[in-house]
């Protein structure tokens, strides 16, 4: 053991060790240095260690072998001859070989060697990280340049003015404490107290108070984009807090804030201050992230609002999955939030359906704090309430809100949902619904969910240019997951050729979950005879995915769009409609070209028993009058009503359940309504449009299978007008058949639109309607009426 320390003594290793170690941090900071400021890979630092450590077995060796520790001569001593006269026998010749190896390994083992291969390693390791940098699209090895979205913009909270007694505490304290609650909110980024005070310290004395541009100055040296100046007074009991804030380039004010309270509660009232103070910076695009004004945010919690604001921003991608999450921890921070939960309900909405318990729940939450919300926002607040409800004056109101607004992208975005939901019943076209979501999308582009609608919309229309434009617009803007990422697929399986629409299907099998092909597709691409391609592909992957009734439902619209009108009654009479009250639904559409067919099957329907429903009730009503059974049509009727006057009296005496009274009387109309088209069908029309109109606007738009009587509705007031010579308003009823997401009305109108555009002068579009009808109906009977009509239209414009 002495041996083994004389030796180490003798190479000096722990003086070598102590220098190497030293030299090995020099360099870890200098490499820590250059990575940050050359945006080097983050590997290089762990390498840099690896090569420190091989370093150092190097240098030990080096300095053991070259001191002649091991057993060897030392640097620059002679060596001596050694052979096997010497005494020692064996021993000598081993003692012989070793000393022959330390020369060889002294002659690798130099310092020179040691440290040049060191600095060649480090040398080789830049190269490698510079050419990684390249590689990787980094542009190179340089700064980086930090963009705003990763700095955030900067905001500086300098010290208070204090007065009242035991107030100097807060001059320094708001500094710590309004920026911890405004770091990160909405985009902003709170310059560091340490920072703020070591510049004011260094500028202003002590007990002394700046002028503005003083303090502007001391902001924008910290790097922050505005600056906060605030004052915190008592008097007595009562604690008054205020800030404003200023843009430190232009030296403008921005905004305010200010909570007054008792001064037990000054932790309450720094919360509340600094949501106003967020809200003031906000309300200016200030980091990133524009509110429409301060008094938006009806909440006092910062941690709210923080949640708040994440939400708002993944909503605006589209990412109604994570603004969910972030609206439900805003309200569970802050129930009473308003916005909070009007933002929550509509994320919902999106994920889900209109009429989900949670989104009620969320909405009921906001309009019981509705009364702290701006007025603008207020109405915006009520026109969500009658979509949710269903209830037909969300049209008039979001009107009302567009006109009072029209600068304003979200009143224009409300117009288009309630055109979207209700407009075919206020008679809107396809066309006029799309007008509101192009206003919206002129004055704010970057916001996703406008585009959806628009997508469907242009794609019913067959504008493929257009909503390939929204489709790109949409990608660019939103978070790409969940219903954003699938119009990318369902757009190219509705407009594009065999080869695109089976591997649209394809990706449809692999990444679209059931609920999506429903919500997304189902309901929201309208059946036309583009779709039709599109709409039997996606049946039979309903059906393989065990989901027969949708696959029925959607091929029996497709065989109508073709006009293969036997394989669509066929369908309607299969075995996944058997005692299913959308059977009676489907067959109200053969109304629109004349009655149903004298079919046995059909004539088994009528059947008293069958009546189980007013939907269903009606629907028996319309198809007995189709084949000639009044009386049969009458006595169901009796029956009916007779049930629902027995329903209305209970109700009555009860007290209770206004709503269901409601509902009960709309559905008696229902019935006058049976009774007139009955009339209609004997050629008798005096008083049907009169009983018609009353029942157009009741229908809920979400119930599509109730919705087909309205749908159905619409089609005989249309024909009755055309019959009365009101061309216009005839046309203004056939465009107004866009809506259902199931059935063939897209196509069925043409024939009556070519007569109304004919009679209005407008032939160019009464020929295109002729000619579009003629084209998807290919297949249909020579002799169907519709087909016939269609045919004599272009007769009368060829002359």
């Amino acid at each position: 053991m002495m041996d083994l320390f004389d030796r180490l003594k003798r190479a000096r290793i722990f003086q070598v060790l102590a220098f190497y170690l030293g030299a090995s941090w020099v360099i870890l900071q200098v490499v820590d240095i250059l990575q940050d400021s050359l945006a080097l890979p983050p590997w290089v630092a762990p390498v840099s260690v690896i090569l420190l450590m091989i370093g150092l077995v190097i240098i030990a060796a080096t300095a053991m072998i070259q001191s002649g520790a091991l057993g060897g001569p030392a640097q620059g001593t002679p060596q001596e001859s050694v052979g096997e006269s010497t005494i020692g026998g064996t021993a000598d010749r081993a003692e012989a070989t070793l000393s022959s190896e330390l020369g060889s390994a002294a002659d690798l083992f130099t310092w020179k060697r040691s440290i040049t291969g060191g600095i060649g390693a480090f040398v080789a390791l830049f190269v490698v990280a510079g050419v990684a940098v390249s590689l990787s699209g980094g542009g190179g090895i340089g700064p980086q340049e930090i963009s705003a979205d990763e700095a955030g913009v900067g905001l500086a909270v300098l010290p208070f003015a204090v007065n009242g007694p035991d107030m100097d505490v807060w001059a320094e304290g708001m500094v710590d404490l309004l920026a911890d609650n405004l770091d990160g909110t909405g985009g902003l980024r709170a310059i560091d107290p340490r920072t703020v005070m070591s510049r004011w310290r260094g500028q202003v004395r002590e007990g002394e108070t700046p002028e503005l541009p003083e303090m502007l100055d001391i902001a924008e040296a910290t790097g922050a984009r505005y600056a906060v100046i605030g004052s915190a007074v008592s008097i007595g009991n009562t604690v008054r807090l205020t800030t404003d804030i200023y843009d430190v380039l232009s030296g403008e004010s921005v905004g305010s804030g200010g909570a007054e309270g008792a001064s037990e509660d000054v932790m309450t009232l720094v919360d509340r201050l600094s949501v106003e103070t967020a809200g003031a910076v906000l309300s200016t695009d200030g980091g990133g992230f524009a509110l429409r004004h301060s008094t938006t945010l009806s909440t006092q919690s910062p941690v709210a609002l923080r949640a708040y604001l994440e939400g708002e921003a993944m909503y605006r991608q589209a990412d109604f999955a994570g603004a969910t999450d972030a609206f439900r921890r805003a309200v569970a921070i802050d129930s009473a939030f308003a916005l909070a939960n009007l933002r929550l309900s509509r994320s919902i909405g999106w994920l889900r359906n209109i009429g989900d318990e949670e989104a009620q729940e969320a909405l009921t939450r906001a309009l019981a704090f509705s009364d702290r919300l701006p007025p603008r926002e207020g109405e915006f607040l009520r026109i969500e309430q009658l979509l949710e409800d269903q209830n037909f004056g969300a049209v008039a109101a979001a009107r009302a809100a567009a006109q009072n607004y029209p600068d304003d992208a979200e009143a224009w975005e409300l117009l288009g949902e309630a055109y979207s939901h209700q407009g075919d019943l206020a008679l809107v076209s396809l066309e006029e619904a799309l007008e509101p979501f192009r206003r919206a999308i002129e004055i704010d582009p970057t916001f996703s969910p406008i585009y959806f609608h628009p997508i469907e919309m242009a794609t019913a229309l067959g504008d493929s240019e257009q909503a390939y434009q929204f489709l790109a617009s949409l990608e660019e803007h939103s978070f790409g997951e969940g219903r954003a990422g699938r119009y990318d697929i369902f757009l190219p399986l509705t407009m594009g050729d065999e080869a695109t629409r089976l591997d649209a299907i394809a990706r449809v099998r692999d990444d679209v979950p059931d609920r999506e092909l429903i919500t997304g597709y189902f309901y929201g691409f309208r059946r036309t005879a583009r779709s039709v391609e599109a709409d039997l592909l996606m049946a039979r992957e309903l059906s393989r995915r065990g989901n027969a009734r949708s696959a029925a439902a959607l091929e029996q619209s497709a065989r109508l769009t073709q006009g293969r009108l036997d394989d669509a009654l066929d369908l309607v009479f299969g075995p996944e409609f058997d005692d299913d009250p959308l059977r009676f639904v489907l067959l109200l559409q053969w109304t629109a070209w004349g009655g149903v067919p004298d079919d046995p099957r059909v004539r088994a329907l009528l059947d008293m028993e069958r009546c189980g429903d007013p939907v269903r009730c009606f629907a028996q009503t319309i198809l007995a009058a189709d084949l000639g059974e009044g009386a049969r049509q009458e006595e169901i009727i009796e029956r009916v009503l007779g049930l629902i006057e027995e329903q209305i009296n209970e109700l009555e005496e009860s007290g209770e359940d206004d709503a269901n009274l409601e509902s009960l009387r709309e559905q008696v109309l229902w019935f006058d309504v049976a009774r007139a088209y009955a009339e209609m069908r004997r050629g008798e029309t005096t008083g049907v449009p009169r009983a018609f109109e009353r029942v157009r606007r009741l229908e809920p738009y979400a119930n599509w299978p109730i919705n087909a009587r309205n749908h159905a509705l619409r089609y005989w007031t249309a024909e009755i007008m055309l019959e009365q010579g009101q061309a216009e308003q005839a046309a203004r009823y056939f465009e107004s058949l866009w809506a259902s997401p199931h059935g063939a009305w897209l196509t069925v109108r043409l024939p009556g639109l070519g007569d109304a555009k004919r009679a209005m002068g407008r032939d160019a579009e009464a020929r295109e309607h002729y000619t579009d009808f003629l084209d998807a109906w290919s297949a249909a009977p020579q002799d169907h009426p519709l087909v016939m009509r269609a045919r004599a239209g272009l007769r009368v414009l060829d002359g």
